[in-house]
């Protein structure tokens, strides 16, 4: 396959985030410890708010990362990841959707700022500092999400940054294949030896989950259509088909899968 061919199965994709944060350095709290005691090693830090949504922000920003991995592969720099043309939609709707989800709660928190700011001298003491609370507008630009779609360029050392970039893909997609059926291979034997107990917390629904969805992710991402990775993914179909409480109910399904995944292990060197 060659460099047009690739760089027209996807986009490039770049996530940037940002957040105010709320745990500062206390310089002179510091430079008094470090005095007191001799070091240097000393760090005070304060905690000027602990307002629930700025936790939230940050939960929401660990999904949206999460879920921009699972859907892309990587390239050879940092930051910059390969979205399939077939995940583009999907892509770009979550993305959305986890901005939306972040500019709401970033209005709640905004929302209290002005109290949260008048109220820090009574509630941080000796360790509350003016310059650590800048202006509504300053602390509001502090958030950041952004998602930005470019075309794979294919001129000039572009062409060898896609080839590269492809052979990374390729290494992640069957790593990320094989981490589940290893996963699910692991759980099955924990659960299967003599007086051991199957039940909702020692085999987990998201074992089952998690393999399902990688192996339904992975046509897409196989950018380079590799035969090894879609032999793997084939095979590794029959360990998906059972529901988990099914198999939690069955010992000897269990065993069965789990020789499965062994076997599947053992053919493609997992």
């Amino acid at each position: 396959m060659n460099t047009n061919q690739l760089a027209g199965k996807g986009m490039i994709a770049v996530i940037k985030m940002g957040r105010w944060g709320a745990t500062k350095r206390h310089k002179a709290a510091t430079d008094e410890v470090n005095q007191n005691n001799q070091t240097d090693a000393a760090k005070v830090s304060v905690t000027l708010t602990k307002h629930p949504a700025l936790k939230e922000i940050i939960s929401i920003q660990g999904y949206a990362r999460q879920t921009h991995y699972s859907l892309t592969l990587p390239s050879v720099d940092e930051g910059m990841r390969i979205v399939p043309a077939a995940r583009m939609h999907e892509h770009s709707a979550a993305m959305n959707q986890f901005a939306t989800q972040i500019r709401q709660v970033v209005d709640l928190f905004m929302r209290d700022y002005a109290y949260e700011r008048l109220t820090a001298p009574a509630r941080l003491g000796g360790l509350y500092d003016a310059r650590q609370w800048p202006d509504e507008d300053i602390v509001r630009e502090k958030f950041r999400f952004e998602t930005d779609y470019r075309p794979i360029p294919t001129q000039g050392q572009w062409q060898q940054w896609l080839l590269d970039s492809a052979k990374e893909g390729r290494e992640e997609l069957r790593e990320r294949v094989a981490i589940a059926v290893r996963h699910i291979a692991d759980r099955l034997a924990a659960v299967n030896v003599p007086g051991a107990v199957c039940d909702g917390r020692t085999f987990r629904d998201s074992v089952v989950g998690n393999l399902r969805e990688i192996l339904d992710l992975a046509p897409d991402l196989n950018f380079m259509d590799d035969k090894d990775i879609a032999d793997l993914v084939r095979e590794a179909r029959a360990l998906a088909q059972h529901d988990p409480e099914t198999l939690r109910n069955s010992q000897t399904l269990r065993q069965e899968v789990r020789e499965k995944a062994d076997k599947v292990a053992g053919m493609f060197n997992l």
